[in-house]
């Protein structure tokens, strides 16, 4: 079972710095209201998610970011195109079937902050278990 990609433009790339991140997330499409799905990075342009649906390229979706990486948290509402789909390596064990790249619709600047903040949280924690 070969790994399925579609191909992103050169010019869809994201243009400002990913975060590395590991935060709860709901993605609305037509086809499921409630997909719940885990963002391993971001950015103020775009994210890359981990769902266990299949998203086609070119689909609009609305995304509920929890930044905090608190569920019960406060979320912030944005709309996005899903950019890039792939299939997640099959060999390995885990609940996430598919990587999904998301370009936002705006940049999300008022979200600086609480990724800077989050991902430096997420960085130390990492360095006190390793």
């Amino acid at each position: 079972m070969g790994e399925q990609r579609d191909h992103e433009p050169d010019d869809n790339r994201r243009e400002f710095a990913r975060k590395l991140v590991c935060i709860p997330a709901y993605v609305h499409t037509v086809d499921s209201p409630d997909l719940v799905a885990l963002i391993r990075d971001v950015s103020l342009s775009g994210c890359y998610l981990l769902a266990r649906r299949r998203l086609t390229v070119g689909d609009r979706v609305e995304v509920v970011l929890h930044l905090t990486g608190d569920p019960a948290g406060p979320v912030h509402e944005v709309t996005a195109d899903v950019v890039r789909c792939e299939t997640v390596d099959p060999d390995r064990e885990t609940l996430w079937w598919y990587g999904v790249a998301l370009r936002f619709d705006v940049e999300l600047h008022e979200i600086r902050q609480q990724v800077d903040e989050l991902a430096e949280r997420l960085a130390r924690n990492d360095e006190r278990s390793g």
